[in-house]
């Protein structure tokens, strides 16, 4: 059972409203920031974390130019609910099991990495980028861009949906990129994916877990390519697999269950 919505005044220290234009607009230019950066890097996808020069110029100097775009513009828009939420919302049993199962996922990889074959310093940048994916996509995402499309009534699971489409949509450059054709699949996998942490800011009323949550998994998948044993890796997918599923049917439940706006009079 959901629990009663929770009325928000809208503060007046805002510089200008929450909208779904405004939300749309910082998340665009985000993503011409950061692919504009990496493109220009001359680095093919595949060949972004070979070694840590590689993932300085194609992922960290992006990542720190959209962090500072977005901490620009959260501080001049000023808007109300982007980091926390008024009140924990409900999560279900199957919500319950994604989240644990993603983290599970985390752990199985990040126990059987080899280690003491990752040279320090690609390990210190992909640790570095891991923190900016983290922040940037999960501000970008579901922070700003919620907060956009949490407005005029707008009922939770609309504004999930659109927002869980968005986090797919931001991954159409990695087809040009270099991942060609499984670029494609990608998208659907970041989807889901991003329904599964839009999970965690859910159940902590807080975005902090899913910055957390995004930023260690990447940094396993990351490292999973060239330090993971092919039986372990293997298996990760397979996980992977099975939590893409579950969201998709938890996804389904959700757009058809969360009918109302998460919070009342939020604009």
């Amino acid at each position: 059972m959901n629990e009663p919505n929770v009325a928000i005044a809208p503060p007046p220290a805002w510089r200008f409203s929450p909208s779904v234009a405004i939300g749309t607009l910082c998340l665009i230019t985000y993503i011409a920031v950061f692919y504009g950066i990496a493109q220009a890097s001359g680095i093919d996808y595949g060949e972004w974390f070979a070694n840590a020069n590689n993932a300085i110029h194609s992922a960290l100097i992006p990542l720190v130019a959209g962090s500072l775009l977005l901490i620009t513009f959260l501080v001049l828009s000023r808007w109300n609910v982007v980091w926390r939420d008024p009140v924990r919302l409900p999560t279900n049993r199957l919500h319950a099991t994604l989240m644990y199962l993603f983290v599970g996922t985390i752990l199985l990889r990040l126990v059987f990495i080899k280690w003491g074959e990752v040279p320090a310093d690609l390990l210190l940048v992909v640790i570095a980028v891991g923190i900016g994916v983290g922040f940037a996509e999960e501000m970008a995402l579901r922070g700003v861009f919620l907060r956009g499309v949490r407005t005029n009534g707008r009922s939770e699971g609309r504004a999930v949906l659109w927002t869980t489409i968005a986090f797919g949509l931001l991954h159409i450059p990695n087809i040009f990129l270099g991942t060609g054709l499984i670029g494609i699949a990608q998208l659907l996998l970041a989807a889901l994916t991003g329904f599964v942490l839009y999970l965690f800011r859910r159940r902590f009323a807080w975005i902090v877990p899913a910055m957390i949550a995004h930023g260690i998994w990447d940094i396993s998948v990351f490292l999973s390519k060239d330090y993971l044993s092919p039986a372990i890796n293997t298996l990760t997918i397979a996980l992977t697999a099975v939590i893409q599923l579950l969201a998709l049917i938890a996804l389904v439940q959700f757009v058809r269950s969360e009918r109302e706006p998460a919070f009342s009079m939020i604009q």
